[in-house]
């Protein structure tokens, strides 16, 4: 589908088995964080928890919390992270990540 001034949109990659090609976030204003769900639901993690106007981070007033929010409204995702509207603390947040997989394996005792 071609738009006027805007760039075609190409199809969907066909996902590869076992690997997960998307994710969707979630702000939870109440509970002043955001979630990471896997594409089934699935909750993968949470990040940021309660924090006021005072908490920016390290020079700030209050350093702690790490990533603070009060009321995260909106999130923008690209590659490297997430910009997270915060409504109350009226600014925005912008959150690096990255992610490593961790492999378990059981050991089969051998057949007698």
């Amino acid at each position: 589908m071609t738009v006027p001034g805007f760039p075609p949109v190409r199809p969907r990659e066909k996902p590869e088995p076992g690997r997960v090609k998307a994710a969707s976030v979630e702000p939870d204003s109440l509970g002043a964080r955001v979630g990471i769900l896997h594409t089934a639901g699935n909750l993968i993690c949470w990040f940021g928890s309660y924090g006021n106007q005072d908490s920016a981070g390290p020079g700030s007033k209050i350093s702690t919390p790490e990533i603070p929010f009060w009321w995260p409204h909106l999130v923008c995702v690209d590659e490297g992270g997430a910009f997270v509207a915060d409504r109350l603390n009226r600014r925005l947040v912008h959150v690096s990540w990255t992610f490593t997989a961790e492999a378990e394996t059981n050991s089969i005792p051998a057949a007698e």
